[in-house]
């Protein structure tokens, strides 16, 4: 469901609206002074610290914010307005949180929007002749150019995507439509609204230069950050994912504390598995922090919420997206929150990305010429896993300095990026996959950009990985698709800025350490943390949720590859991708090859459901329509 606001700017004329039902819009301000009104989409952190460099007198009186979820949510839009009346577009660029925001200034003739570093709300633009619009759904967009193409070049990136966000693409599932990227601006004017578009964020210049000294003082510093932003994000009533891992259970724990303090209750929200192979051994770990004042534990049968169940049902959204086999453990949690009341449900996702103990550094010795430290090192850490060196200096050394073109192997670079059957790996062009949608759709060069960019995109592979870390976890579809159209808040602190700041300075500074789960949030949290948890080296998979559901929702899978017609059947050969999705339901394919079959499958059931959402009523209502000349005359 399209949700959040649109803005369309044509003959002078500057006209907004609210997008979706009363649900969603608890999610979305406005605010309005004189010629400027500002829209905001999302939530504000760090609200003090902008109000103390605003000063006591920053807000004007006639600023009412809309459609609030909580006393103090609608304050965001504007405080957002009075940064930017005090500091112009900069005022925008020091605002943090999870959100997406227009400003139409009247006064100077003008339209600003601009995202978050990490995505938080997604943000769409097109532009054609006179007639430049902006909004947080697709939809309006594509209504106004005329149901538009699908983009084979986007549709060729998510074939060979992992399982990743997508907001890194300026690209969108239509053609004319573009997504503007977290961490920029758009600035466009109301009567010739051409827009320019200005990336103010660069996280190599956002790095923590206090970020030194030991791997202790580190992740002292580290605690206190994901401490703050925590209780930043304590809005309304709390739900946090509760797993048993080291990340989930730290935000939980460090939420239950402030809560607790103020006498609020935090709803701890647990998947639980009793027969699933792999993750009915989490319960231990869950079970360890039960009890704590004011921890409110709810459990949600998991045992038969399994990957594809929702392939026969009728969810509608915006763009194919990789991680959408997993939909149905992601929806049943937030109906779990949103029965509990839950006005926000913070998760521990974003620490896997600069947190997670890898030796990257393995790459970068040798890149210098120390073949023998890089080995040492490499023993170092097999030991630690009770593996041979080379299964870590293959992986960790050598690979990340092969030439980008020989990736996907010696055979494929003689058959334009395909391999055998069981030849292939993550970096091989499926084998259902039709010649001229690789050819058009640029497949073997986007994976192989990809590979270049997490390898060669900075002075250091340490730093090329975690860049590129960063960039493809930007942004979240389950809280875009799923969450704010029924007004629930999905919110990360492992990803707030401030945290990734200096948790990106500690990973390119310092070593990780051999041995220890995420060593720098384990030596943060050892005093939140059980001693069970701190301590343990390995984490329950899913691969039970994702073969049984394979297994079980094959039918239904088969029909709709069957149903692909025109594009569907331009895209991929239906006969082989139907053998290659019996072949993984036997468990025979690694978790790399799945990739493939999961991205597939996700773009047919967007293809096979674009009819649908384009022909579903669009609910929106009018904020009115302003220009320039109406400010004059008034």
């Amino acid at each position: 469901m399209a949700t959040g606001f649109a803005l369309t700017v044509a003959d002078g004329m500057a006209e907004w609206r609210l997008l979706g039902t009363e649900a969603g819009r608890r999610l979305v301000a406005t605010a309005a002074t004189g010629g400027v009104r500002l829209v905001l989409y999302g939530r504000l952190t760090y609200r003090e610290d902008l109000r103390a460099a605003l000063g006591a007198d920053a807000l004007p009186a006639d600023q009412t914010p809309q459609y609030t979820s909580t006393p103090d949510n609608g304050g965001d839009a504007a405080l957002a307005l009075a940064a930017y009346l005090r500091w112009d577009v900069d005022g925008l660029t020091r605002l943090e949180g999870d959100f997406a925001l227009a400003v139409v200034d009247q006064d100077r003739g003008r339209v600003l929007a601009t995202r978050d570093p990490m995505g938080g709300y997604p943000l769409y633009w097109t532009w054609r002749g006179d007639t430049f619009a902006l909004a947080t759904a697709l939809r309006p967009l594509d209504d106004l150019l005329g149901a538009a193409a699908p983009d084979i070049g986007f549709l060729g990136e998510i074939q060979m995507m992992p399982f990743f966000e997508i907001d890194h693409l300026e690209e969108t599932a239509l053609t004319g439509i573009n997504r503007l990227l977290p961490g920029t601006h758009l600035e466009a004017e109301i009567v010739r609204p051409e827009p320019r578009i200005t990336r103010f964020w660069s996280w190599p210049d956002r790095m923590d230069d206090g970020a030194t000294g030991t791997l202790d003082i580190a992740a002292e510093r580290y605690g206190e950050l994901l401490d703050a932003a925590v209780a930043q994000r304590l809005r309304g009533t709390v739900g946090a994912h509760l797993s048993g891992g080291m990340d989930s259970t730290s935000v939980a724990l460090l939420a239950q504390r402030h809560l607790s303090a103020e006498n609020r209750p935090l709803h701890a929200l647990t998947m639980v598995y009793e027969r699933l192979f792999g993750l009915a051994s989490e319960a231990p770990y869950v079970l360890a922090v039960q009890g704590r004042t004011g921890l409110v534990s709810h459990h949600v049968a998991g045992d038969d919420v399994l990957d594809f169940d929702h392939f026969a049902g009728d969810l509608d959204h915006d763009e194919p997206y990789p991680g959408f086999f997993r939909v149905p453990s992601a929806k049943c949690m937030a109906d779990a929150a949103l029965n509990v009341g839950a006005d926000t449900v913070m998760t521990g996702l974003g620490a896997d990305e600069l947190a997670a103990d890898m030796p990257h550094y393995l790459a970068d010795e040798l890149a210098r010429g120390r073949l023998a430290t890089a080995w040492l090192e490499a023993a170092r850490w097999a030991k630690a896993s009770s593996r041979s060196p080379w299964n870590t200096f293959r992986p960790f050394a050598l690979d990340p300095l092969m030439p980008v073109w020989l990736r996907p192997g010696l055979r494929a670079l003689f058959t334009a990026g395909y391999a055998p059957l069981n030849r292939r790996n993550g970096w091989t062009i499926p084998p259902w996959v039709q010649r001229d949608f690789a050819r058009q759709g640029a497949l073997r060069d986007r994976v192989l950009g990809s590979w270049r960019r997490a390898t060669r995109s900075a002075d250091t592979v340490v730093l090329s990985y975690a860049l590129e870390a960063l960039a493809t976890t930007a942004g979240d579809w389950v809280r875009a698709t799923l969450a704010a159209p029924r007004g629930l808040h999905i919110t990360h602190p492992f990803r707030d800025p401030r945290l990734i700041a200096h948790a990106l300075a500690s990973r390119v500074r310092l070593r990780p350490v051999p041995g220890e789960q995420k060593a720098i949030l384990g030596r943060a949290m050892r005093d939140v943390l059980p001693e069970a948890i701190v301590r343990r080296r390995d984490k329950g998979n899913f691969n039970a949720v994702y073969y049984k559901g394979l297994t079980r929702n094959r039918p239904t899978l088969n029909r709709l590859v069957d149903r692909a017609e025109d594009l569907g059947e331009w895209l991929f050969d239906r006969a082989l991708l139907k053998d290659c999705i019996l072949q993984a339901s036997l468990g025979t394919d690694s978790v790399q090859r799945t990739h493939g079959i999961n991205n597939s499958l996700a773009i047919l059931y967007w293809l096979d459901r674009l009819p649908r959402w384009r022909a579903t009523p669009l609910t929106a209502s009018s904020l009115g329509a302003t220009s320039p000349a109406d400010r004059v005359q008034a």
